[in-house]
């Protein structure tokens, strides 16, 4: 294992290579030497050099360390000694053996000092905006887009509207409402999970969601589900069925007769349409997976013959997966006006740059922009690679590898 510690003093400057290290082991120290000896040894400008990390403190901790090496590596060639054994065998490694070698060194590194306000050290949002903005015509993109740095106000009034569209335009259905809150779906909870989706993916989510679907291949509809237990709704003989099964009357499955007037009560009530999310819990107990639970020895559940409960049954089913359609639809409604909203109002956020980027390197025809990115770059290190996710490892994949 040994043999396989990185030298960055010695190392080939050259091929695909990926270095494993924890915190505090000198990762920006390799990264000082690699940059200084692409400068010194390959003659490489300062432009040419890509350097990404993950945060804009690392990113201004690097340059600044990088800055210093350079003006490091200046003073130990022009006098001959540096008190850094680094400086030293950095410098050993050009063999200044002549006036001639050293001038040509001193050279490149004072070049390198001068143009270093042009050193490629960015953060990976801030590499791909440059390189966007940097090639506005290859890119295709708007030279004045402005860069919205919180969308959270956006997203929040995308799903506001989406559930005020859904459950409070005319003729909206209050089952459907009531569904959805029994579900614990509600416009934070529905913020939350569009943002989580746009931090993780972009604009990768807005193609192609497929409808939630019954087993039958029919779509999902709590609505149509309550109207066919209303419609099936025997309360005398739904009763007696749940008597003469004996189920337990303990705590935990109560099925006493105080409570099954309780939950018949509740059902009268939809019947005559009042419906809240307490009324719908209190149906849950007509299903068979509830009436199972609570079967005891004694009890007969082969009595549980009415197809009221089968319609019981389809409804909680049909709420499960009403959960995972609204999450769909609700993300189906934000690209459309999160698309709408950018193009209106002229912005681009951070996942944009990435996606953007990504799609016009990865998956458009016109190579324009990937052949003048490729061309601009010499050598890339990324730090903290660990961290890239799968669209920034696409990017870097395509021009570099």
């Amino acid at each position: 294992m040994l043999d396989n510690i990185l030298d960055s003093i010695n190392c080939e400057l050259s091929g695909v290579n990926v270095i494993e290290a924890s915190a505090g082991t000198g990762k920006t120290y390799n990264i000082q030497n690699l940059f200084a000896r692409m400068v010194l040894e390959q003659d490489m400008p300062v432009s040419e050099i890509l350097v990404v990390t993950y945060t804009e403190a690392a990113t201004k901790e690097l340059r600044d360390r990088i800055r210093r090496i350079l003006h490091e590596l200046e003073l130990c060639l022009s006098c001959g000694y540096s008190a850094d054994e680094r400086i030293l065998a950095l410098a050993a490694r050009l063999k200044p053996d002549s006036e001639e070698r050293v001038n040509c060194y001193l050279k490149r590194i004072r070049t390198a000092i001068r143009d270093f306000d042009e050193a490629s050290v960015f953060t990976i949002h801030g590499f791909c905006r440059r390189m966007l903005n940097d090639n506005a015509f290859e890119s295709g993109i708007l030279f004045n887009i402005e860069l919205e740095q919180n969308p959270q106000t956006v997203i929040q009034e995308i799903v506001e509207e989406f559930w005020r569209k859904t459950f409070y335009a005319p003729g909206a259905s209050v089952i459907r409402l009531c569904a959805a809150e029994y579900c614990n779906l509600s416009v934070s909870s529905l913020y939350t999970f569009v943002s989580n989706m746009q931090n993780r993916h972009g604009a990768e989510f807005e193609t192609g969601f497929e409808d939630e679907q019954n087993d039958d291949g029919s779509k999902v509809d709590p609505e149509g589900a309550m109207k066919k237990m209303i419609r099936l709704w025997e309360r005398p003989a739904v009763e007696k069925q749940l008597a003469d099964a004996k189920l337990s009357t303990s705590q935990k499955f109560n099925y006493s007769e105080p409570t099954r007037t309780i939950i018949c009560d509740a059902m009268d009530a939809v019947v005559n349409g009042v419906i809240d999310t307490d009324t719908i819990s209190q149906l849950k107990a007509f299903t068979r997976e509830s009436i199972t639970r609570a079967k005891l020895s004694k009890s007969d559940l082969s009595v549980i013959t009415h197809p009221f409960f089968d319609a019981a049954d389809e409804f909680f089913c049909q709420l499960d997966a009403y959960k995972i359609q609204l999450r769909l639809d609700c993300l189906k409604h934000f690209s459309r006006e999160y698309y709408k909203r950018k193009q209106a109002q002229n912005f681009q956020t951070f996942n944009d740059l990435l996606v953007n980027l990504d799609h016009r390197i990865n998956y458009e025809n016109d190579r324009r922009l990937l052949d003048a990115i490729r061309s601009k770059f010499k050598a890339a290190m990324i730090d903290e690679f660990q961290d890239t996710d799968q669209i920034q490892y696409r990017i870097f994949k395509k021009i570099f590898i």
